[in-house]
């Protein structure tokens, strides 16, 4: 097909973040289920180009350079947007803020607009769980889009939004670190003693992500309904499958982290179809969490004098109040 403009009759479903553990789950469940093609981007460029297959078309697309998103619009008729681009990792937040603003917030607002624009009908959101109660550069930066799709009304595109929790073994995972540090005999590393956290496999996490694709409305959120794991009790049980025992050393909270990610109650969600998945009975705008989370965010800006930045956060603030 080449870069040439693709045929307005033909509909593709775009990917962002496509090379990411998530993403390649995510890949393989919409090939089975659909027969749309699929417009894949992401960092890893050789992990895309090995699913060799004819209906994923790889194209580059920097988050870093919002502007390089308009070629994909201009070449394909985007059906659908599935939006996993991110620096979902809490310490990637805390130490380049300044990049984790541009990408995860300033980029997810410009696909946003690009998205109505070009009457994409459907646009899902992956957030995560670090937006409730947001305390980390991650988590404020995914509120602020999930708020930007809730101020959205009269458009054709459905706005969808689903919090993931964290992905087993996916890079960086807590998983994939116990299981190096037991496998080479060092101690377990945890906040501390009653540290938890909620788990999906990458697969559920596709399986989620499709759902809400086929069943979500405009402004919905979907959250992870299972309980979460005393990540002590997930260290011994590592242990226990590798046969292995090694010390657990406590080493207190690094910068945005918290203790432990709050559940949703009964009342809080409607259950859905799929175990472990419910959808918010409210997802209203609250304008002192908002605001709360943008003078943060700004004053991380200031912090780090990017003036850049600093103008277009208050550029995206006065026309989301506008």
């Amino acid at each position: 097909m080449g870069d040439l403009k693709h045929s307005e009759k033909t509909e593709y479903l775009l990917i962002t973040g496509a090379s990411s553990f998530t993403g390649t789950f995510l890949i393989e469940k919409l090939l089975n289920e659909t027969s749309f093609d699929l417009v894949a981007t992401g960092r890893n460029t050789d992990r895309i180009l090995q699913v060799n297959h004819a209906r994923v078309h790889f194209v580059e697309m920097d988050l870093l350079l919002p502007d390089s998103f308009v070629k994909v619009f201009t070449n394909y008729h985007i059906s659908a947007i599935f939006h996993l681009g991110a620096l979902a990792r809490l310490s990637e937040g805390e130490n380049d803020p300044i990049r984790s603003i541009r990408i995860n917030y300033i980029a997810s607002v410009e696909l946003i607009r690009l998205s109505i624009q070009h009457q994409v009908k459907t646009f899902v959101f992956t957030s995560s769980d670090l937006a409730r109660h947001a305390t980390s550069v991650v988590g404020m930066c995914k509120y602020l889009v999930e708020d930007a799709f809730r101020k959205i009304q009269n458009v054709n595109t459905q706005f969808i939004t689903i919090r993931l929790a964290n992905v087993i073994d996916s890079p960086g995972a807590v998983t994939l670190i116990f299981k190096k540090q037991i496998e080479q005999g060092e101690p377990v590393t945890i906040t501390e003693p009653r540290m938890s956290r909620r788990f999906i496999t990458g697969p559920q996490a596709a399986e989620f992500i499709y759902h809400a694709y086929l069943f979500g409305q405009h402004n919905d959120l979907f959250v992870s309904t299972d309980k979460a794991v005393i990540i002590t009790d997930l260290a011994q049980r590592l242990m226990h499958q590798m046969d292995k025992t090694v010390p657990i050393r406590f080493i207190g909270a690094k910068p945005g982290e918290r203790l432990s990610e709050k559940g949703y109650s009964a009342q809080e969600v409607f259950p859905t179809s799929m175990s472990g998945l419910g959808k918010l009975r409210n997802n209203l705008y609250n304008h002192e969490e908002t605001s709360r989370i943008q003078e943060q965010l700004l004053m991380k800006a200031k912090l780090h004098g990017d003036l850049e930045v600093i103008h277009k956060l208050n550029e995206l603030f006065e026309n989301q109040e506008a």
